[in-house]
Parts: structure tokens; C-alpha cells; sequence
């Protein structure tokens, strides 16, 4: 019979990055997704058992908030450090809890991390080689990028560009569910959306919102050089002169001049990226690293504030910003 989990090289170390049952026999993992089940139903369960001792569905671990917990919704049982536990009643889980799918003689995992859930994207072949899944992820790394993720805002859905694509070629690629693969440099890459939206929702409205954060742009009078800085009350952060800034205060106009045009707020601001990189001077390949450069340093900048991923929004060939509170100033007088 087959167990169907995720394999992890025994020479590895694995980190701690996610919540994951470790199969004892082979240490096989398997990630946990917010509402994951087990049992013997195949592409109906997230982990699929195929003996014939396992139910279609057997047992229920799922994330609570602030724990995991999990229920035996099976004929033959699960037992949880040597207990059989009552049938559909949920059990608080705690790291290194030992789970029995139906007793000795069955399947037998470890509960090794009580993280909890979060989107990801991982390598097939190397498993611990994990990307958590924002707004500022490059495959295959930073230094090296070739792939830029992004969730498109309207779509709430994931989807990808090619760092290196010359001018003209570049193309969206996605959308991404869980489970797709892109493939990255020859090497396969898997989504696993392992949180659910709610529980994302309610997080990130305790945070502060970047929409109260002013970006202030000090441009000089030859265009040459931009210097970005931003005020909240009466606390500045100055960011010094980059030359993505650059980037954010062309889009701010583009948006303020459809805004007095009378475009809609939730229409205004997209530029196709082809526009935008002739206007900049440069070829795609390097507008998608300045705009990475640019996200990476403001991102650092506001860490802890909700909204973020605001900053470059993203859908088929176009771009806009998010930012709402700003100013711009062309030497020394206000422009907008």
C-alpha cells in the first residue's frame, strides 16, 4: 500500500518553519494546512493513507487561532501518546505529541512544530528550501532573482513574472492554487496555501496601516536624483536617495492626473509595464529588479504595518501603487 506524504531527505536539518506531521517509519513529512484531514479518500484528503485500516476520513487536526487540535472521525480509532481519543472531540495537540492512526499497528506520526499556518512555496526536491509567500518573494533568492511573485488584488490570487524577460516578452504566468509548481532555473517549485483569509484578515487589522504613513518625494529640478521619506505624525524615516523612488513618485502622478481627470479611486493608477519602463529608461528585466529593490527597502521600513503589499500592485501587464497618502516636491515647491 501507498502513503502519500511529503519526503524529506534524511540528511537534512529541518527548520523550524511551519507546523508538519513527521511519518515515524520513514520521516516523511507532511505540512499542515489550517483545516487539514487524514484518511484513505484519495485527492479528498490532504494526507492520503492507502491501507485498507484507515477510514475514507480518519482523523481532523486543525488550527484554532492560537493551537491545533485534532478529532478521530474514523471506525478504528486514533490515539494520541498511547490514549485512544473519544470520537469527534477535539484534542489540544502539543509538540511532540505522538499520533496513532488506528493503534499500534497502524500509521504512526509526530507532531513536530506548532506554528501556525501561513502560504509558502517550497522546492520539490529540496523540501526545506522554503520561501514564506509575500509580496517581496524572489525565486531563487534574492541575490539572484529570477521570478517575482505577486497576488494580483482583484483576482486574490497568485501569479508570477520572469525577472530576466526582455522588453515585450515578459508574461503573467498563473494563476497559482495550491499544490501548482512553477518551474524555477530547472528546478520545481510548490504552492502550499496553508492559512485561511479570515484568520489572515483579523491578524493584520491589529497592525498599524501604511495608509497612515505620508511618502514624501524630494525630486530634483533636473529629475536626476529622488529622495524619499516617510512621516507619520511627528516621526520622520528618511530613506535616503534611491533611484527606485523614482519608480513610486512617476506612478503617484500618473495616478493624481487620471484622479483629476475624474477616474474612479478604484480604477486610477494602472500603467502597463511596458509604458512605464520606456518612461523610466530601462528594459523590463531591470524595472522588475528596481521595483523588487524598492519593496524590499520600504518593506523593511514599515515592518509590522498592515497594507504593505499595497506598494506595487499588480495584474496583467500593468502596475499601479497603493499608496495613498503622498506629496512631491520638484526642488523646493510642492507639485502635488
Amino acid at each position: 500500500m501507498t502513503i502519500i506524504v511529503q519526503k524529506i531527505q534524511p540528511h537534512y536539518v529541518f527548520l523550524n518553519l511551519m507546523a508538519h506531521l513527521k511519518y515515524s517509519e520513514t520521516q516523511d513529512i507532511a505540512y499542515l494546512r489550517a483545516y487539514h484531514t487524514i484518511g484513505r479518500r484519495r485527492n479528498q484528503v490532504n494526507t492520503c493513507l492507502e491501507f485498507d485500516f484507515v477510514s475514507k476520513l480518519h482523523s481532523l487536526i486543525e488550527w484554532k487561532g492560537e493551537c491545533w487540535m485534532i478529532r478521530d472521525m474514523s471506525a478504528n480509532g486514533t490515539w494520541v501518546n498511547g490514549e485512544r481519543i473519544d470520537s469527534f472531540t477535539s484534542y489540544l495537540l502539543k509538540k511532540g505529541d505522538v499520533i496513532e492512526i488506528a493503534g499500534q499497528d497502524g500509521v504512526k506520526f509526530e507532531f513536530c512544530d506548532e506554528s501556525p499556518p501561513h502560504d509558502m512555496i517550497y522546492q520539490v526536491e529540496q523540501k526545506l528550501n522554503v520561501c514564506s509567500l509575500t509580496e517581496d518573494c524572489m525565486l531563487p533568492n534574492d541575490e539572484t532573482p529570477e521570478v517575482e511573485l505577486y497576488k494580483c488584488p482583484e483576482r486574490q490570487q497568485w501569479f508570477a513574472t520572469r525577472v530576466g524577460a526582455e522588453q515585450g516578452h515578459q508574461s503573467e504566468l498563473g494563476p497559482f492554487e495550491h499544490d501548482s509548481e512553477l518551474n524555477v532555473g530547472g528546478n520545481h517549485w510548490r504552492f502550499f496555501l496553508g492559512s485561511e483569509q479570515s484568520k489572515t484578515v483579523v491578524i493584520e487589522s491589529i497592525k498599524p496601516e501604511m495608509s497612515a504613513v505620508e511618502f514624501r518625494f524630494d525630486i530634483s529640478q533636473d529629475e536626476e536624483s529622488t529622495k524619499l521619506t516617510l512621516i507619520q505624525g511627528t516621526q520622520e524615516q528618511d530613506l535616503f536617495e534611491r533611484g527606485h523612488h523614482y519608480i513610486l513618485a512617476h506612478l503617484l502622478r500618473h495616478k493624481h492626473a487620471q484622479l483629476m481627470d475624474s477616474i474612479d479611486l478604484l480604477d486610477a493608477g494602472w500603467m502597463s509595464c511596458s509604458d512605464l519602463g520606456r518612461d523610466m529608461g530601462v528594459d523590463e528585466k531591470y524595472l522588475n529588479i528596481m521595483i523588487f529593490r524598492a519593496r524590499k527597502q520600504i518593506g523593511q521600513a514599515l515592518l509590522g504595518y498592515s497594507g504593505s503589499a499595497k506598494l506595487f500592485e499588480r495584474r496583467r501587464g500593468a502596475i499601479r501603487t497603493g499608496i495613498s497618502k503622498y506629496s512631491i516636491y520638484k526642488g523646493s515647491k510642492r507639485e502635488i
